[in-house]
């Protein structure tokens, strides 16, 4: 009698189903983990990116002011830098306001969505120097950018304060 080994076992393909079954598990948790660190990665630089584009916003507004203030400016067009509540992330959006000469609001910009805080200061009176503060959040993580924006055609009285600003410009 002959013996037929063209064939496989039942022992053979268990152990094959085995193997890349563990294969294959690896192969997903790898992908899995890549996928929440791209994420994770992406969400970092968009918020990194969202709070780059406010603070160019605010330095672009207080470089060039003749006027800046914690309370509103009367008589001459300006702009209101604040934050205001989002309730879709239960943080702060930070804005700019345009108002015109009579006080009337013509223009809002939201240029982040997820401050934490956001704070403007002065050292010392008679200085030419603001300082500023933007903290952001995901929730998960923090970023945070300070500046400093040194005024050119003017110095301010007195010091400054708060999480608010209004800037009149020259046109």
């Amino acid at each position: 009698m002959r013996n037929n080994n063209k064939g496989i076992t039942l022992i053979e393909l268990i152990v094959v189903i085995a193997l890349i079954t563990v294969v294959l598990t690896v192969t997903y948790q790898i992908f899995f983990v890549s996928s929440k660190m791209f994420d994770a990665g992406v969400s970092k630089a968009t918020l990194q990116h969202e709070t780059r584009v406010a603070s160019n916003q605010i330095t672009d507004k207080l470089k060039f002011a003749k006027v800046v203030s914690t309370t509103a400016i009367t008589g001459q067009a300006y702009y209101r830098i604040a934050l205001e509540s989002n309730t879709i992330t239960g943080l702060n959006n930070m804005i700019v306001e345009e108002y015109n000469a009579g006080g009337t609001m013509t223009k809002k910009d939201i240029y982040s969505t997820s401050v934490k805080n956001m704070l403007f200061t002065t050292n010392v009176a008679d200085s030419n120097i603001i300082n500023f503060v933007i903290e952001v959040s995901t929730g998960k993580q923090d970023f945070t950018i300070s500046s400093s924006v040194f005024l050119k055609n003017f110095t301010i009285p007195s010091i400054l304060h708060g999480q608010s600003v209004f800037v009149s410009v020259y046109n």
